[in-house]
Parts: structure tokens; C-alpha cells; sequence
């Protein structure tokens, strides 16, 4: 795979970022919706 523009891991950061708290916040949003406790869905995190 060739890209035409170059970056830095100090570019991607802030992309990965915003898609990790995107993810948890929908895993959090499942939680409270099956009435589950929201703390429990990071236990396979770990």
C-alpha cells in the first residue's frame, strides 16, 4: 500500500483518540441501555 501523504505517530494520536472514546462510549451506551453496570464492560479491557 503506497499513501500519498506522510505523517507522524503525533499526527494519528489524535485520530486514534477520538475513536477509542468513541468506541467506549458506545460501550457505555449498550451498558445503560441493557441496564447493565456501565463499569463492568471495561473488565475485558484488562
Amino acid at each position: 500500500m503506497t499513501l500519498e501523504i506522510s505523517f507522524t505517530p503525533a499526527d494519528a494520536y489524535p485520530l486514534v483518540a477520538k475513536r477509542c472514546i468513541t468506541e467506549l462510549r458506545k460501550m457505555q451506551t449498550n451498558a445503560e441501555l441493557n441496564e447493565a453496570d456501565p463499569t463492568a464492560i471495561w473488565k475485558h479491557l484488562f
